[in-house]
Formats: C-alpha cells, sequence, structure tokens
C-alpha cells in the first residue's frame, strides 16, 4: 500500500514538473465563454491558470482572454477567436527564444515583452500569411468591418506601436511597415499598407473591451466604494500636482575678469567667470536677492612656462 502510495506520488510529482516546464504563460483576465483545449481535454479558462505549450484558446460570442506570458509579452483574444501556441521557447538571462502562434479567426491584441526585442521573435500565422512583430504593439483583425465603398477585407493588422511590423504573404509578398498608425489590410489576393482608420480600431476595441456587466473572471467588480478603500488614492488620485522644472541658465551679474585680445587667456577667464556667475544665480535663486556674496576663489595657479592668464 505505501509502494503504491509512494508511486502516485512520484507520478503526480513528474507531471506537475512537466507541466511547470512546458507552462509559457498565465490567464490574467477571463470572461465566460472561453476554453482551453488541451490534447483531448477542454476547460473553462480561470483567472491564473497556466497557459501551457500547444494549448487551443477557443472563445464564443463573449469570451475574452488575457494571456500573460513569461517573457512580459501579453495577448488579449476577443470573441469567436482560435489562437494556438505554436512555439515558446525563452531563456530568462539573454532574453533569447521565440514566440509563434496561429490565429485562425477573431481578433487579438498583442504587446511585446523581451522576445519582441529581436527580428523574428514574435510571429503570427495567420491565413493571408505571417505577422513578424518586433518590439511594440499590434492589432490583428480577421473580422473586420466592412469599408464605405462595400470592401471587405479578411485581415486587417495595425501597427499601434513599436520599431516594426512586417508581413510575409502565402504567394511570397513581402512588406514591412516601420511608421506607427498604418495597417497590413488583405483582401482580392492584395496586402495593402494605408492608414489605419479609425473605424478598425473602434471595432476592435469594442470587442476586446468585454461586454457590460462582465468582470474579467473575477469574483466581485471594482466599484468606487471599493476603490476609495484600497488605497490607491493615498498613492495617486489624491496626491497634489507637482512639476519638475528645469535648471534655469544663470543669469551674468558681474564679471571679475573682462576679454582680452589674447585668445588662451580669455578662454580660462571665460571658464573662472562662468563658475562664478552660475553660483551667483544658484544664491540669488535659493535665497533671494539678499543672498551674501559667493566666496571667490583665487585663479589656478601658474602651469609650465608662465601664467596664461592676467
Amino acid at each position: 500500500m505505501m509502494l503504491r502510495a509512494l508511486a502516485i506520488a512520484c507520478l503526480t510529482l513528474a507531471a506537475s514538473s512537466a507541466a511547470a516546464q512546458n507552462r509559457v504563460g498565465v490567464a490574467g483576465a477571463v470572461n465566460p465563454d472561453a476554453d482551453l483545449r488541451r490534447g483531448g481535454t477542454e476547460r473553462t479558462v480561470v483567472i491564473g491558470q497556466n497557459v501551457l505549450f500547444r494549448d487551443r484558446i477557443v472563445t464564443s460570442g463573449a469570451g475574452l482572454v488575457n494571456v500573460l506570458f513569461v517573457d512580459g509579452s501579453a495577448f488579449t483574444v476577443g470573441p469567436n477567436a482560435r489562437v494556438v501556441i505554436d512555439e515558446f521557447v525563452y531563456d530568462p538571462s539573454t532574453g533569447a527564444g521565440s514566440l509563434v502562434a496561429e490565429v485562425t479567426s477573431g481578433a487579438l491584441r498583442f504587446v511585446g515583452g523581451r522576445l519582441s526585442k529581436s527580428a523574428g521573435g514574435v510571429r503570427f500565422n495567420t491565413p493571408a500569411g505571417t505577422l513578424g512583430v518586433r518590439g511594440g504593439i499590434t492589432n490583428i483583425d480577421l473580422d473586420p468591418p466592412c469599408r464605405q465603398g462595400g470592401d471587405c477585407p479578411s485581415e486587417v493588422a495595425s501597427f499601434v506601436f513599436g520599431e516594426e511590423l512586417s508581413f510575409a504573404g502565402r504567394d511570397g509578398q513581402r512588406k514591412s511597415i516601420r511608421t506607427e498608425g498604418y495597417s497590413f489590410v488583405v483582401g482580392d489576393g492584395r496586402v495593402d499598407i494605408v492608414p489605419t482608420e479609425e473605424l478598425d480600431l473602434a471595432s476592435l476595441q469594442s470587442r476586446l473591451a468585454g461586454r457590460r456587466g462582465t468582470t474579467g473572471g473575477a469574483d466581485e467588480g471594482p466599484t468606487d466604494a471599493g476603490v476609495e478603500q484600497s488605497g490607491v488614492p493615498t498613492l495617486n488620485s489624491d496626491l497634489s500636482p507637482f512639476f519638475t522644472l528645469p535648471r534655469r541658465k544663470p543669469v551674468v551679474l558681474s564679471s571679475r575678469y573682462l576679454p582680452s585680445d589674447d585668445p588662451v587667456t580669455d578662454g580660462i577667464s571665460l571658464m573662472d567667470r562662468v563658475f562664478e556667475e552660475r553660483g551667483r544665480a544658484d544664491a540669488l535663486r535659493d535665497f533671494g536677492d539678499d543672498a551674501a556674496e559667493p566666496p571667490y576663489y583665487d585663479p589656478p595657479p601658474c602651469l609650465g612656462d608662465g601664467c596664461y592668464y592676467k
């Protein structure tokens, strides 16, 4: 009996160790109707649940999942989405590795962590091609709204912030965006780079914001009374505003040395004069016009063959 219990404990420990090694992130916020499919099992996603390599995130009409990766990356998966973590390799000591995910439907917003700092470190495979994200924030929408002219693109990827958003199409097309506020618009066999439309931003934001009345998986939603009792106001909103002013330039009040025709003499005299005038200006700023005259220091001793000041 004891041997059997020991065997079960060893198997449990081994399974836990394997899961820890395969863990790529954790669910930070969840709205209902979001499932995690792992192997042949399916379970509802809850806050704090580990996300493993090869997990499939599936959301329905009200589903919303925020995943925090161990490298500091994060993405928010909107309703009616299908996302699979195809590859995740990360070395915390160097920040090297890669993140590859497959997005087949829905929409998501990606915020890059350490892996996105390197070219090729983060890639999203979509039906039209592969998106590469470097050091920034990207919106990916596989169900974008139709345009006023009647055109309905199949995909829109918007470059919100960062260094680069690249696209490699299934047909060999390769394009990149390095200016924030532009998007890839895929449709009718074409990939266009256009300024991001407010229609796309509004549509995606409305889906990623969640529905009214949802709490992101928390037992209780935030309230005004709860915020007041949390201590946040004493550290933030109740504090008086303050401003950090730059150091003012010294005001020339008087000078012990006058310029001469000797450039060497002028250089040393100017240096000494600046130090004195800066000290005088600081005294006036700190103590007012009645501040005492700052102490006078003798010029430096003669060096070499003679003195280079008068």
